[in-house]
């Protein structure tokens, strides 16, 4: 009989606080009679990461998967913080039918001139390991992603959660820093380890009912450049995103049923979203055939019963946050979406997206969300569409501001360069007022969206 036997030891001390932990493992052991195995921690060696820049070690992972007959795997995993310093590791031999991996994994930062960094890296062995190891990735070899992380308006700590998919491995995400704090705003500089791992970088803005927003799943090779910006406003309900950051299906018609399921919230970088916070966020719809209503929800998803004839559709989704499930959420505090197109039954058409615009701001707020009292600021403005539907050509785009909640409004001046919408504000002596953004959009096809955003940013 064939064996595979891992096990994570924890060393405590005289105050009863964890002071080491050891992975033993034999990947593959053969035992024909009865048979005593030992797996001896003080036999294990010490394994420790050594950076170019000083850093502290805030979050250690060891992890393993073992796999045979290309059908079966166990996998587990243990994760330390920063209070735990020692960590050993004693493998025994290699899987010779399957796979066996372990790997440990380390988040450490730190920080010289006020400026920020981490990095983030992972080491996979298949065995044996039978000598303590110090680990040294060169910042040259590494990937460097350079951190932007804008604030909802209030200054603090958000929650910072990376996770690594082993490469090759069909099992769930490693930890590397499932809790980590990141102050906003600022900017940071992380490094990766590089090869076919998967990273997938998440935030929250507080805990635990605060919407996760997750990016896309990312691969590195040595000596990549690249960047990352959080949470700039608006923030709006836009399409889903895959693990390849592309748009997926948010609306269609099978049959006689029309349904939407959007994402909540995208920020201004078009790559991080969020199907919104446990206990956070509110949100309803209501549906409207040939001007009339004809259905609702008390949820800002679901999916409705319609007549097959061609008609004219308005669908409206009411969002709004929790202030109190989530106090460092100050921008895009409410959003209401109405979507205008139409629609008929088709009999020999399984589904058919929904020809629905989201609108897509290129905004240049900074720091808190904020843009300057000033005149002059210039807005991009286009739509986008979803996995079942690419919208027209934008034919006509209004967008219009607020400075008492929707009260009252300035009709902003619009252009447009070769398919290219911008607006133009004026915040000249508005200085710490709150603004309401409301825009329109129509598309050569004749769908249309209205949207209106409380609280979209401030003017500092």
């Amino acid at each position: 009989m064939t064996y595979s036997l891992s096990s994570f030891v924890a060393t405590y001390g005289l105050d009863g606080a964890p002071e080491s932990i050891s992975y033993l493992a034999q990947p593959q052991l053969r035992i024909t009679r009865d048979t005593t195995v030992v797996l001896d921690a003080r036999r294990a060696h010490r394994l420790s990461p050594h950076t170019d820049r000083p850093a502290n070690v805030d979050t250690t992972t060891f992890s393993y998967s073992r796999t045979w007959d290309d059908t079966w795997q166990i996998s587990g995993s243990l994760t330390a913080g920063g209070d735990v310093r020692k960590f050993y590791a004693d493998i025994d031999g290699r899987a010779q039918n399957g796979t066996f991996e372990f790997r440990p994994t380390w988040r450490a930062t730190g920080s010289q001139d006020g400026s920020p960094y981490a990095y983030n890296v992972t080491y996979p062995t298949r065995g044996p390991l039978h000598a303590d190891k110090v680990y040294r990735p060169k910042d040259s070899k590494l990937a460097q992603v350079t951190e932007t992380w804008n604030a909802m308006g209030k200054e603090g700590n958000y929650l910072d959660a990376l996770f690594v998919r082993p490469a090759g491995s069909g099992s769930d995400y490693v930890p590397v820093s499932p809790f980590s704090a990141v102050h906003v705003p600022d900017t940071r500089i992380a490094y990766y380890t590089t090869g076919d791992d998967i990273w997938y970088h998440g935030a929250m803005t507080s805990f635990p009912f605060a919407a996760f927003m997750g990016d896309q799943e990312r691969t590195y090779r040595s000596g990549q450049r690249g960047a990352e910006e959080w949470y700039r406003g608006p923030l709006r309900p836009a399409a889903p995103r895959d693990a390849d950051g592309k748009p997926v299906l948010a609306a269609e018609r099978q049959g006689n049923l029309i349904g939407i399921q959007a994402a909540l919230w995208l920020d201004g970088s078009g790559d991080h979203w969020s199907s919104g916070g446990s206990f956070g966020d509110l949100g309803n719809l209501v549906l409207k055939r040939n001007g009339e209503q004809i259905a609702g929800s008390a949820w800002p998803y679901d999916a409705f019963k319609v007549p097959d004839e061609d008609s004219t559709y308005e669908l409206t989704q009411n969002l709004k946050k929790i202030p109190t499930s989530d106090p460092n959420w100050l921008r895009s505090t409410a959003v209401t979406t109405s979507w205008t197109f139409r629609s008929h039954r088709e009999p020999d058409v399984f589904s058919r997206g929904l020809p629905i615009l989201f609108p897509a701001y290129d905004l240049p707020v900074v720091g808190m969300n904020t843009l300057p009292a000033q005149n002059g600021t210039k807005v991009g403005l286009s739509v986008e569409g979803h996995a079942g539907y690419t919208p027209g050509a934008i034919t006509a785009a209004a967008l219009s501001y607020s400075y008492d909640g929707g009260t009252t409004w300035i009709q902003a001046a619009t252009d447009q360069r070769d398919g290219h919408w911008t607006a133009v504000l004026d915040h000249a002596g508005a200085s710490g007022k709150h603004v309401t953004l409301k825009e329109t959009f129509t598309d050569a096809n004749g769908n249309a969206v209205t949207q209106t955003i409380t609280r979209a940013y401030d003017v500092r």
